[in-house]
């Protein structure tokens, strides 16, 4: 493309290098899924905010807060129990109340197979 074509081209607002484009990457607006999760971050943050006298609940929300954006940016529960001091079934409980785990929970083990398990 060339001359008053890639002129023309250039100077449409909607074209991403154009100074004034709306929608750069970092301003997109997002997903109805994503803000209802972002909502819940602001939750614990608030939450975070008045358990801060009691250290025990602030360190297990700070735990959730880090879990639940680990989770949004797509970590698997058992990838994420690596790194916070929380178990899989309580990560994967945080996963569900934020829609973010699957619909209904996989097979029940019983006591002697969860004993098993290489955790």
């Amino acid at each position: 493309m060339k001359g008053p074509a890639k002129d023309a081209y250039l100077a449409n607002p909607w074209h991403a290098s154009h100074p004034d484009h709306p929608v750069t990457p970092a301003m997109r607006p997002p997903t109805t899924a994503a803000v209802d999760l972002y909502a819940r971050l602001d939750e614990l943050r608030e939450r975070f905010a008045d358990a801060q006298r009691n250290d025990r609940a602030a360190i297990r929300l700070t735990a959730e807060a880090v879990a639940l954006r680990l989770l949004i940016e797509g970590e698997m529960p058992s990838r994420v129990a690596e790194r916070a001091p929380l178990s899989v079934a309580h990560l994967r409980v945080i996963a569900r109340r934020a829609g973010l785990g699957p619909a209904r929970p996989g097979p029940k083990l019983g006591h002697r197979a969860r004993q098993k398990l290489p955790l």
